[in-house]
């Protein structure tokens, strides 16, 4: 037996198998550092919660206390566990609490854009229209939240080699109960933090805000369940368990203080939405703690694929009936006013909903499919891909509407919140898809049989045109207008852009994953890319009408011809597949 033991505890006992080897002291040593710098990430972010973030600025009302106490409430809960010997825990802590960091770094940059705007009266509270210059404290909430999704990553390396694989499956009865508890908390995410009518404290929805802000609410409610799914469906039950506490952690330093605001400042009010998201907050604790107390006893050996084959039936069956909700917002997000005028009546709609329609209704044939028991693994990769289609159009109708929202006189519809729903439902139904395929992924291995085919070689030249034409069309305006600029990655980056990126994204991850997969699952995922790109080739017919002497510009031919390369690709591996 090694001598090495890990800091926090005594000496390795033979009953302990996690101190045995080299890759559990390895994994250990990983999880000390993670927990380093998740301390050092909390401290960045409490010191920033004390120092000013704005020069010359400050808060609404004494704010310091609770966002130290927030700030640290992660990392240290972290490192109870740990010393408790309870390291997967630890870990999927860790990794809760950074799965929001990303979002929350992006909404802190808001008082860099333009603190006047930002509805973050715990850090600064305007007193005049005056641009103030950032503050260090802003810039030690920024290396704050990097340093703490650093810990989170290597948290997550550490907690595979921590705990034995064969428990991974424990965790998994407990999706949709967390997926809905997420669901809930990222719908308070994007209401109003607080009520006001004073014109220093703004108080603006996710898509009533500045550009900054809208992105960063909607990367956080879009971080939300993906998160939870990952915690629930990937990694050991206890892993799990420390990962939707983390979750929930890094959810209550957001509701929190907009909640004590209401209560504190003066001309301020309560709003449903801190208490929305604490509700989801709460309810992913008790599903952490009512998980971790289910029975997950592992199967023997061989009977695992037939234990584990159910679930990822289950699963496909919810994945199903979620893609065709999910099409039934995007439809109601279609036909109902995005933009009302003063009287109440429609004006002027976004031509982005024709795009909202195409991707639902693709979306929606996807999910029916994998309700047919006998092509629902084959067609599930397609619906991983082609239902983020949804959420690229959702974010046009969204720019429309802000733009909208600026100009007296008109307001949001009943179409803007249909629409928000079509897009949660769209994130939801891609993460139980992907968390479907890695119980699949289960049965390969248990099977043996998980690299019997793949496609061949002659997919990678069509695979690497697709993708390669994808990222530059990205970059390149689809439609060329008289004045007209069409939003784009490279130049005019506005709130459409963000849709253009988690398209690429989606485009480039299924070429990654394509040649790696079985040929009709391969088949299936790159169909699926090719519904999204198809989403981007809609703009010219859905804008034609709205604009003047509108033609295909050179991204929409490059978008074109990556479309044509995956399906290129998808017959190709296919024919692999007969052959």
């Amino acid at each position: 037996m090694s001598s090495l033991t890990w800091p926090f505890r005594g000496a390795p006992s033979e009953s302990d198998p996690r101190s045995l080897d080299a890759v559990g002291q390895r994994a250990e040593r990983l999880l000390l550092f993670a927990l380093a710098g998740g301390a050092a990430g909390g401290l960045l972010e409490a010191a920033g919660g004390v120092v000013p973030a704005v020069d010359g600025g400050s808060p609404g009302f004494t704010s310091a206390p609770v966002l130290v106490v927030l700030a640290l409430l992660g990392p240290a809960l972290a490192w109870v566990n740990a010393l408790r010997g309870r390291l997967p825990v630890a870990a999927g802590l860790l990794a809760g609490v950074a799965a929001l960091a990303p979002g929350r770094l992006v909404l802190d940059l808001q008082l860099a854009a333009d603190p006047t705007f930002a509805a973050r009266p715990e850090l600064y509270r305007a007193t005049s229209f005056v641009f103030p210059a950032p503050g260090a404290g802003l810039w030690l909430l920024v290396a704050g939240h990097g340093v703490l999704l650093v810990a989170g990553a290597v948290a997550m390396r550490a907690s595979s080699s921590l705990t034995d694989p064969a428990g991974a499956p424990g965790a998994r009865p407990w999706l949709l109960p967390a997926l809905l508890a997420a669901l809930v908390a990222a719908v308070g995410v994007t209401m109003a933090p607080y009520r006001s009518d004073d014109p220093f404290l703004p108080a603006p929805n996710a898509f009533e805000g500045p550009v900054v802000a809208m992105a960063a609410f909607l990367l956080i409610a879009c971080l939300t369940p993906l998160s939870a799914a990952i915690c629930t469906g990937f990694g050991t039950a206890e892993v799990g368990r420390g990962g939707l506490l983390g979750l929930a952690a890094a959810l209550a330093g957001l509701a929190v203080p907009s909640l004590v605001a209401g209560f504190s400042v003066p001309s301020a009010g309560i709003s449903a939405g801190p208490i929305v998201t604490l509700a989801g907050a709460a309810a992913l604790v008790a599903v952490a703690l009512v998980g971790d107390r289910a029975p997950s006893a592992a199967p023997p050996e061989e009977d695992a694929p037939e234990a584990v084959l159910p679930g990822a039936r289950r699963l496909n069956f919810v994945t199903g009936w979620l893609a065709l909700v999910t099409a039934a917002f995007a439809v109601a997000g279609t036909f109902t006013p995005q933009v009302l005028t003063a009287a109440g009546a429609p004006a002027a709609q976004s031509p982005a909903r024709w795009l909202l329609l195409f991707s639902g209704v693709v979306t929606g044939l996807a999910g029916l499919a994998l309700l047919v028991p006998r092509i629902a693994a084959t067609v599930r990769p397609a619906i991983s891909v082609c239902s983020l289609g949804v959420p690229f159009a959702a974010v046009a109708v969204f720019g429309t509407a802000r733009s909208a929202s600026e100009i007296g006189g008109l307001s949001d519809g009943s179409g803007v919140v249909w629409t928000w729903l079509a897009l949660v439902f769209a994130v939801v139904t891609a993460c139980c898809s992907v968390v479907s395929g890695m119980v699949e992924r289960d049965v390969d291995d248990a099977d043996g049989d998980a690299d019997e085919r793949r496609p061949g070689p002659d997919v990678l030249a069509p695979l690497a045109a697709a993708a390669l034409l994808a990222v530059v069309g990205a970059g390149l305006p689809p439609i060329d207008a008289d004045g007209y600029r069409a939003p784009g990655l490279w130049s005019n980056f506005g709130t459409e852009s963000w849709g253009i990126l988690l398209i690429l994204l989606a485009v480039v991850g299924a070429c990654v994953l394509a040649p790696r997969s079985r040929p009709s699952r391969a088949a299936a995922l790159l169909v699926g890319a090719a519904a999204v790109t198809a989403a981007r080739l809609v703009e010219l017919p859905a804008l034609e009408g709205g604009v003047a002497n509108a033609t295909a510009s050179t991204g929409w031919w490059l978008t074109l011809a990556s479309t044509v390369g995956l399906l290129v690709a998808a017959v190709l591996a296919v024919a692999r597949k007969r052959s």
